[in-house]
């Protein structure tokens, strides 16, 4: 079909042609909407489901912060508890120190009276005109000296306590 022959029947009839054309121009535009709907509503989908993922991450970050805070709290807390306790500490161990340097000012004292006794009793002995055995006398001088040798070992075993030699206490 030639053009003027196209013409003369868009002519001839032309309210079908326009009913036609009306027609097809719906189809298109359905089309073309249902496609561009589907695509809206895919964007606006994940739209709305990136908003719920922040909203659900901020909601989780605020849950994080407060055990943080409350984390940081029981921390702070506990520093403040092991403050108190070091000087309750301190003060326990200045307590023992003063309480050890007593307890050994007391056991030289009982190991100068025990020294004073032994030597009025073996003075005693030797003014009874020799009635006790020279061996006796001597015992009694064995356990004079090893009282010595224990207060010098107290002794050095307080100094090196002092200086921190000592790796029991």
């Amino acid at each position: 079909m030639d053009f003027a022959a196209q013409f003369y029947a868009v002519f001839a009839a032309p309210i079908p042609f326009f009913l036609a054309l009306v027609g097809v121009g719906a189809v298109m535009w359905g089309a073309v909407k249902w496609a561009y709907d589907t695509r809206f509503a895919k964007a606006k989908f994940h739209i709305e489901m990136a908003k719920a993922d922040a909203e659900r991450f901020k909601l989780r970050e605020a849950e994080l912060m407060s055990e943080n805070q409350v984390k940081t709290d029981k921390i702070a807390e506990l520093e403040k508890e092991k403050a108190s306790l070091s000087e309750a500490g301190q003060k326990a161990l200045a307590e023992l120190a003063d309480s050890t340097e007593r307890t050994d000012q007391t056991l030289d004292e009982l190991g100068d009276m025990s020294d004073a006794l032994e030597t009025n009793l073996d003075a005693g002995s030797a003014s009874t005109g020799g009635l006790l055995d020279l061996r006796k006398d001597e015992v009694a001088r064995k356990r004079r000296l090893d009282r010595r040798q224990r207060k010098i070992e107290r002794q050095k075993a307080r100094r090196a306590k002092r200086i921190g030699l000592d790796n029991t206490g």
